[in-house]
């Protein structure tokens, strides 16, 4: 419970500073709010209402925060490309098209664990691309990376550890609260330094 509660005052705070100090790029700012908004659904999903609309609430708010998370990088990566080599913006999105596709996964839960996992690898992979291309002059830079690190050990005790659920979860969401808390602190400067317009 007290996890749980950690993790959404971290998803709260995170969009909050975020919302303050992401002025420019209003794609980023909405979409990785966007994020941290199923964030706060997915655990709310866990409190006292009826065990398939929490299942279903919960699936739906934490594959729309990957693929929001994926949006985020790819947004990134749009607005530290020089103007004249820039597709457009909307490309950016393509990920949420995922997104419909997932209501014939539902019955499936083996499969849909697997479209998670692969995700979720993907946008630490490409996470860990990004820190290493434009953190090196950063002031933030082991925040970032911290909370890269949190991320991903958050991700591999979910998929791999093979602890019992209750403490799974208690890591889980620790580790993805500190993460949050983080890269939200320290994203901003990142594209500060890196931004091209």
């Amino acid at each position: 419970m007290w996890s749980q509660i950690f993790l959404i005052l971290g998803s709260v705070l995170g969009a909050i500073y975020i919302s303050r100090r992401i002025i420019y790029q209003n794609h980023i700012r909405f979409v990785y709010i966007s994020l941290l908004i199923a964030v706060i659904i997915r655990m709310a999903a866990e409190f006292d209402i009826p065990e398939n609309i929490a299942e279903t609430l919960g699936n739906g708010a934490i594959s729309f925060a990957t693929l929001a998370a994926l949006v985020v990088l790819l947004l990134i990566i749009h607005y530290t490309k020089p103007q004249h080599v820039r597709s457009s913006v909307w490309y950016s999105y393509i990920p949420l098209i995922i997104f419909p596709a997932l209501v014939f996964l539902v019955d499936s839960e083996g499969l849909l664990a697997i479209l998670f996992m692969i995700l979720q690898a993907t946008a630490l992979f490409v996470a860990l691309f990004i820190i290493y291309l434009y953190a090196g002059n950063m002031n933030r830079k082991p925040a970032l990376i911290g909370g890269f690190i949190f991320l991903l050990a958050g991700y591999g005790v979910y998929w791999y550890s093979g602890l019992e659920e209750q403490l799974l979860i208690i890591i889980t969401n620790l580790c993805s609260g500190a993460g949050i808390l983080l890269v939200s602190y320290s994203l901003p400067e990142l594209l500060k330094n890196n931004v091209r317009k």
